[in-house]
Formats: C-alpha cells, structure tokens, sequence
C-alpha cells in the first residue's frame, strides 16, 4: 500500500488545517479532479480521515485588482487573515508552490514589499487602514474532507457554488525542500490515478463563473493557465 512506502519517504511537516499554523510555510500542491471514485480511491491507499470541516472563505482586493494579478491572494477565513502568495517557479509544474503568512504584521510586510517591488501606490498606515481601502472578490463556503496519507494531506474539497476539487499537498520549511516535496506529491497524484494537470483551484471556478472580466485579466496575465471546462 502507498501509506507503507511512504514510511521510508523524506520527512515534511504534517499540515494543519487550522487557521492559525505556523506563518511562513511553503504549500506545495496538486489539484486534482474529484469523481466518484476518488474517496474509495484515496482509502484504498490507505489515507484516514483526520478531519471534517466547514467554512467561509472571503477574498480581498484593491480596485486596480494590484494583489489578485501579481498572484497574490489575501482572504479571511472565517474571519482570520491569511495571505498566499506564489514562491515564483510555481508555472513549471504541475505542482503549486506558495508561501503563506497568517499574521497581520508579516502579511503587511509582504504586501508592502510586492508594492514597492512594483511601484504601485500604497498608505503607510496601519493592516486595519489598508484592508479598510480593499474590496470583496470572492465569497464562498467550503465543506472539505482533511485525509492523512503519511507526510502528505488529501482535501476533498466541496464549494458551495457547485464545484468539487481535490488537493494533495505538503508544507516544507524552505524553498530548497520544494523538489523533493514535488516528487512526493507526484508519485502520489500517479498512484492514486489523478493524473490530470492544472485543474482549477476553487477561487479560479469562482472568478470564471461570477466575476469573468477579471477572471479574463488573470488569464492574461497568466496567473490562471487552465482554461475552464464545462465539464469541471
């Protein structure tokens, strides 16, 4: 079974799934398709059910859509702030890879830095005047299904906007245990048998369905690469 080869695998952080783990991580991730078979498919490689839960997930941006287009991706989650925003190689890959801050101050930080890097406006006040100056993007609810599978996390994904997506991922501390981690995260992805590429995440179906016009800027700006399938 997978879940025996994996003791011998290289070790990770196990993920949590509570809002408040560690700031900092890297999420490495693959999205996969979620069938009618993918639950027996995943516990019959030997994945447990370590969690269920429900919640809100509400995105935030600026007028000009400054974080959304430079893949930056600023939510509250159940009304903690998060931020995710890409490591930079995460295009050569089926596998995402984003760092993710979960406190006020080093969001700030970082949204500061991209700023700057960037040249785009922005006050130097304080998170509450900053996130005052943003707007809503994205609104919606999620029913998801935590799986262990060894070092890796399995979500089962269900949005309350009529999509279901899955994700296998991993946490690891620095960018240098980012292709071990994507080859674990692979393996896995084949012998589970999701061998799809670039599936779309939940707030890529949700911008394409609700907000297309700038769903269409992302794709230009080839934040989003996958086009939508009605079939998804």
């Amino acid at each position: 079974m997978y879940q025996q080869r994996m003791q011998s695998a290289p070790s990770f952080r196990q993920k949590d799934n509570s809002a408040e783990h560690i700031s900092g991580n890297i999420e490495v991730e693959r999205k996969f398709i979620v069938s009618a078979a993918s639950l027996c498919e995943i516990e019959r490689h030997g994945a447990i059910l370590s969690k269920e839960s429900r919640f809100l997930d509400v995105y935030w941006d600026n007028n000009n859509y400054d974080l959304t287009t430079n893949d930056y991706w600023l939510r509250q989650r159940d009304g903690i702030w998060q931020l995710k925003y890409s490591s930079g190689a995460r295009k050569s890959t089926a596998c995402a890879q984003y760092k993710e801050v979960c406190d006020q101050a080093s969001i700030l930080t970082a949204v500061r830095q991209l700023f700057n890097s960037k040249r785009l406006q922005m006050s130097s006040g304080s998170f509450t005047e900053f996130v005052e100056s943003l707007a809503k993007v994205a609104t919606f609810k999620t029913h998801r299904r935590s799986f262990t599978l060894g070092s890796l996390t399995v979500d089962v994904d269900d949005a309350d906007f009529g999509y279901q997506v899955g994700e296998i991922e991993l946490l690891v501390g620095d960018e240098a245990e980012i292709p071990a981690a994507v080859q674990t995260i692979n393996a896995c992805a084949q012998e589970l048998g999701f061998v799809q590429e670039n599936v779309p995440g939940k707030v890529e179906q949700y911008l394409a369905k609700s907000n297309p016009s700038l769903y269409n800027r992302l794709v230009n700006e080839r934040i989003f690469t996958t086009p939508i399938s009605k079939d998804i």
